[in-house]
Formats: C-alpha cells, structure tokens, sequence
C-alpha cells in the first residue's frame, strides 16, 4: 500500500486545462480503443480525464467531497462503484492523511498488461501483501499519485503461502528473507526473478484515496510473469482464483461469483508454427505443473492460434469456497517441420523505471512503526497466522490444441464483481494491530 506521491505541476495543470471544456465525467473508466481480454474483462482501461499519455489529476471536488466520485463531474453512472473503507476504530489508516476517504474507492474488473517490478512485502499489521509495480502502456488508468506505474497488491495469506510449485516457492523463499527495507543488493536475489518480466494482471481496480487515490489493482484475481524467455524452455509462473481482499483500510473480500475460469493469452513466438507443453523430464524447476486448493479434477489446457497467441485456462469453482490454482507453464515453440525454435538474440533494455520507493533511502514513520513490528513478531514466530498447508491437489498434464475458428475470435461475457462480503477475522486483526502499534510506539520512546 506504500507509494510516494508525485506530483508534476505543469503536467498537472496542462491535463486540467486541457479537459476544463469537456464535458464528460473525468473518473469514468475507457477501453473502447483496447477492447477486453479473453475473459471479457477490460483491456488497459485509461480514465476518460487523461489527457494524451499524462496521468488523471483527481479532482478534489471527486475525492474530498462527499458523496465522492458520484457527482456527474466525476462518474456518469455506468459502472457501479463501491468503496471498502477502513471503520471508524483505532487504525493505522487513520494517521498522517488529509483525505476523508480512508480506503478503497473500486470501479470493476480490469486487465492491465506490461513489464512489472518487484515492490516490497508488507505483512505488518494487517495487510501482509506482496506489492508489484507494473508499467502499463501510455500510462494508461494511472493517477498523478501513481508515481508513473500501477501498484499491484495481493495478500500473501491467501495466495503464495500455500503455492506448491518450484517457481512460486523460490520467490516466497527469497522474499522471506528480506527485511522490509533491506537494500537494493539484498534485493537482488527477488528482483532477479521479477524485474523487468512481462506480465498480465486481472485484478480489482480502484483508486486507493488513503494514499492520495492512486490506481490500484488490489486484490489481483489473476497473474502470468513471464519467468524464462527461451523458445525451447518459454516458463509463464501463473496463478488463478476469483476473490480476495484489500487489506489493511478496507473490510470486505471481493467475489467474484460468476468468474469460473481464468484465460491468460501467451503472445505467439515469431517464425512458430506451433506449440507443445516442454518436456521438462524429472526436473520439477523445469517442469509444467499447477496445484489446487480444492479437491476434483486439475484440468488446465492450452488452445493456440497460430500467429496470435496461446491462451493457458485455468478453471475455479465456486467464490465462496475461496478457491485457486497455481503453478508454472512450460512452453516450447516448433517450426513448420516441428523443431524448436533455436533461441533469439534479446537487445539489452533500455526501460527507465521512476522511483516509487523513496522510503528505502529515509523511512517515515509508518514505515518505520511497521518494519518494527515485524521484528517483533518474527521474534514471535506467528507463522500460523500466513498461510497454513500448501495446496497438494496437483497435475504435471496440460492438454494441448488447436483452436477451432469459431473459438479464436470468441470472447465471454465479461464477469461481474460480486456484492462485498464481510471477512470473519477483520475484527480479530484490528485488535492485534491496535496491540502491535501502541507496542511499537512504547519501544520507540
């Protein structure tokens, strides 16, 4: 939930000068331009306020006015939004912010696609997410408080604590060895895996007004990291399920009821004519599996269109079981005479990141109080407060197809947002973050 606000003035003003004669509600979401995944969900929507490739500057009269983001300036009413806000009780959320909104204002489902970043894993007080950075193209659906890169969050609870695979679990290794504000060279052995990695996200997406209303997809539903780049051995790390939820300032899980499978299309391999899961032998690094959290039948599939991508299913069952699937995809590419492709020269890159993680160099305050907390309980070892088992309903067997043409250009209707859910623990974890603060605030005297 970190971010760093920054705030470019004479963008800023060239984005609300250009817009003051439309108009249109500036906090609609767009993506006629993009159209939807293979899901039916938005494809890097843009907010209709952008300006060319600028970031919104959300209007005041949207974010500090109530009833905020419901007046026709701000939203036309096509989407229903909903807002998951911290309560009234002690809270963190509560602290060191001017905005009367204290949490989640959230449109729908979204897609958003591009390289990503590790960020840091903040599992504190009562958020224990992993934070990624992804860059979406021409800044689109980002706000001036983004920084320049989507922030991307999941709680490590619900997902990676029980992923049984090998990619899945070096991360989580890796990450657990970190400090919160260990340095760069620390870093090293996450960002290794995650830096600069391709990627598609389906997630809720919102704006987080308790860190100035930046854009946000939280919680992610679905992720495809683009782990290996080689046509011989092309390794997607994937997981899938369909709720989850937004942390420490909000209260609410968010089903969603009517998706029950997730599409992930892997763009086609130039010079391929086909593809076939790689033979990966006993090696498990090297080998295609996906685990459940659910008991019944693992049936994962790939269908390709030649010279449009490859789409990898992953199917779930019902929101309210809380179920998910996760593993790794293997990949190899075949020519027309069904050899793999030999490997392609990748020219070095060039992508400038902004730095969204000021706080490395001179934590605040918070940061400070949360990094301390940590020390404390992992001196108190609650390990059975992330996670618990693994899932262990797996399969190494993906089947493999050809499209038929009524199936290539098809897509679903798109999936609605389910109503929000109260979370049965969120009582119990307020009271354990109202204990951790006022600890560290003791120790800190």
């Amino acid at each position: 939930m970190h971010r760093f606000v920054i705030c470019i003035g004479a963008i800023s003003m060239l984005a609300i000068s250009t817009l003051s004669t439309d108009s249109r509600p500036l906090v609609d979401r767009d993506w006629a331009d993009t159209g939807t995944d293979q899901n039916g969900i938005p494809l890097n929507p843009r907010w209709t306020g952008q300006a060319g490739d600028q970031p919104l500057q959300v209007p005041d009269d949207c974010a500090k006015k109530s009833p905020f983001f419901e007046a026709k300036s701000c939203t036309s009413g096509s989407e229903r939004i909903e807002k998951d806000l911290a309560n009234g009780r002690f809270s963190l959320c509560n602290l060191e912010h001017g905005n009367p909104l204290r949490g989640h204002v959230n449109w729908g489902l979204a897609t958003y696609t591009g390289p990503i970043r590790w960020g840091e894993r903040t599992d504190d007080f009562l958020d224990h997410e992993y934070c990624l950075e992804l860059q979406p193209p021409r800044q689109r659906g980002l706000t001036a408080a983004n920084g320049g890169t989507l922030h991307i969050e999941f709680d490590l609870r619900e997902t990676i604590s029980h992923f049984n695979t090998a990619w899945w679990a070096g991360l989580r290794d890796r990450v657990d060895a970190l400090e919160v504000f260990d340095n760069d060279a620390r870093r090293k052995a996450v960002t290794d895996l995650v830096d600069d990695r391709d990627a598609m996200l389906v997630g809720l997406m919102g704006l987080d007004c308790e860190h100035d209303c930046q854009t946000e997809l939280h919680p992610v539903y679905g992720m495809a990291i683009h782990a290996r780049d080689d046509p011989a051995d092309d390794v997607w790390a994937v997981f899938a399920r369909n709720w989850g939820n937004e942390g420490m300032c909000s209260r609410f899980d968010h089903p969603v009821d009517d998706l029950r499978a997730i599409t992930f299309r892997v763009p086609w391999r130039p010079n391929a004519a086909s593809v076939k899961i790689a033979d990966g032998g006993s090696d498990d690094a090297k080998q295609t599996k996906f685990c459940q959290s659910f008991d019944g039948p693992i049936a994962p599939r790939v269908t390709y269109t030649p010279n449009v991508g490859a789409d990898l299913t992953l199917s779930l069952r019902d929101a309210k079981t809380h179920p998910r699937v996760a593993g790794e995809l293997h990949l190899t590419w075949l020519d027309a005479q069904g050899q793999p492709l030999p490997p392609a020269p990748r020219p070095e890159s060039t992508r400038v990141w902004p730095s969204s993680r000021p706080w490395l160099v001179e934590p605040n305050a918070e940061h400070l109080l949360k990094d301390e907390a940590r020390r404390q309980r992992a001196s108190q070892r609650g390990e059975e407060e992330l996670g618990g088992g693994k899932d262990n309903v797996c399969t190494t067997t993906v089947s493999v197809s050809r499209a038929l043409p009524q199936e290539s250009g098809r897509r679903p209707a798109p999936p609605r947002l389910g109503r929000p859910r109260a979370r049965p623990e969120k009582k119990a974890e307020e009271q354990r973050q109202e204990r951790m603060f006022k600890s560290a605030l003791e120790q800190r005297k």
